[in-house]
């Protein structure tokens, strides 16, 4: 595909989660917020020379490029590895930028006073990362992750959000209804995000925290059988009906139960699939330990018991295989699954 139209087919997506239009940079610190918000969430593009409309203004001069390249090198903490082509189109040079998702979160943007602050990115937005962003990204650094288990201040911080339904409450307000400090609560939130039993949602200015079902069902659908080829054969997982309990992408530790009540210990994969395919359809994958036969048509429940790693794509099959072996140990390891496995 031809550059022009390639850029043609970005502006028809709009601005979106992972897409933002700039008509001019004229701050580093402004530009740094966007690079931030990108780099704390699932990566995203930078339109520079595009309006808010989609209508090709042009970058103005080879300085936006500089100030690009200054807010993500020193506007940005750790630095941000962002890379970036110049395409003509309309008898205008637009600049698409491209900001990866970081394994160093959270990175921090500098304001123009100097202090650091931490963005994330929500639809179409750049929002100030919260204390429970923060606290979720350090309690992420740890490769192998930690296994919740449930005190009675879960159970009773659960019990709370669940009389909220929907409607949920803020930071704040959690803060006052539970009989813990400020920094235990943030620490507690986060654990329950992380575990996916409690979600963030942005409404009216603010984030607030509501519970969300830590188990999803579906039916087994056709894959590509790529994971049986590789030696991990999996289960493709259809949700529908409770997609917004599907946690965030990446690598779990699971406790799969059939129709027929069998429970079997799962290694579970989410995400786009980017080592081998390049679109955007999530996929559900889950590797039964233990398990032979055919699933088709099926229905599935996965308790999510551990969260191994985030998604990322391997240089080869190889490489994938390679990896995956490494997560079956890391699932295999889980005390909550020991038993299931022993059972096998």
């Amino acid at each position: 595909m031809k550059p022009k139209d390639r850029l043609s087919e970005l502006i028809a997506e709009g601005e979106h989660q992972q897409q933002d239009f700039k008509y001019e940079i004229s701050s580093v610190s402004k530009i740094a917020h966007s690079i931030s918000a990108f780099a704390n969430t699932e990566g995203g593009r930078l339109l520079v020379g595009v309006r808010d409309n989609g209508t090709i203004a042009g970058v103005r001069s080879d300085e936006e490029i500089y100030m690009i390249d200054a807010a993500a090198h020193t506007g940005c903490r750790p630095e941000v590895d962002c890379t970036w082509e110049t395409v003509k189109a309309e008898g205008h040079t637009v600049l698409i930028a491209t900001i990866p998702a970081s394994a160093d979160r959270p990175v921090m943007a500098r304001e123009e006073d100097g202090r650091w602050r931490a963005y994330v990115r929500v639809a179409d937005e750049n929002i100030v990362a919260t204390p429970v962003h923060l606290a979720l990204w350090r309690s992420e650094q740890h490769d192998a992750g930690t296994l919740m288990r449930f005190t009675e201040q879960q159970t009773t911080a659960l019990d709370l959000l669940a009389k909220e339904g929907e409607a949920g409450l803020t930071l704040n307000q959690f803060c006052r209804r539970v009989t813990l400090s400020r920094k235990s609560a943030i620490r507690l939130l986060a654990d329950l995000v992380r575990f996916y039993l409690v979600k963030m949602e942005y409404r009216g200015q603010q984030f607030r925290f509501v519970t969300t079902g830590e188990e999803i069902s579906g039916t087994v659908v056709r894959g590509h059988q790529l994971g049986r080829r590789l030696g991990y054969p999996t289960a493709n997982v259809a949700v529908v009906g409770n997609e917004s309990a599907i946690p965030r992408r990446g690598v779990y530790a699971a406790i799969a139960t059939l129709s027929d009540a069998r429970r079997f210990p799962a290694m579970v994969n989410i995400g786009y699939r980017p080592t081998v395919e390049n679109e955007h359809r999530l996929t559900i994958e889950a590797h039964l330990i233990g398990f032979s036969g055919d699933l088709y048509g099926q229905r599935l429940s996965l308790r999510f018991i551990d969260r191994i790693r985030d998604e990322r794509k391997m240089e080869s099959l190889d490489d994938l295989k390679a990896q995956l072996a490494r997560d079956l140990q890391a699932v295999k390891a889980c005390s909550q699954l020991k038993p299931l496995i022993a059972s096998c």
